[in-house]
């Protein structure tokens, strides 16, 4: 990240991936801590047939780790894990993360 601050969302856009978890850390320490549990984007049966790859989810404060998510972080690491089929290539399409500065902007919420 550009500057050690809170996350307090995450927009994550799949493409093919079954699961992925998102980590932080500092850049001062080799240490990553869980800021996401690894979360499903797709099932085994989708995972099988291809289809439903493309899926995106948004985590709010309610779904990340609170004592991670109280803290402020400068690195980021993400996960994608597609255990149902070894043939297919798998990632991300597209990844946010939303800080409480990138949520105003002059005194109004971004829109």
């Amino acid at each position: 990240l550009e500057k050690a601050s809170k996350i307090n969302s995450v927009d994550i856009g799949n493409n093919g991936s079954a699961f992925v978890e998102v980590l932080v850390g500092r850049s001062s320490s080799s240490e990553y801590q869980v800021l996401l549990v690894a979360s499903s984007f797709m099932s085994p049966a989708e995972s099988k047939s291809g289809t439903n790859n493309n899926r995106v989810r948004m985590f709010g404060l309610e779904k990340l780790s609170k004592v991670i998510a109280d803290q402020k972080w400068d690195r980021v690491k993400l996960s994608c894990t597609q255990p149902y089929t070894k043939t297919s290539c798998y990632g991300l399409s597209f990844v946010n993360f939303h800080t409480p500065e990138s949520t105003v902007k002059n005194g109004t919420p971004e829109k």
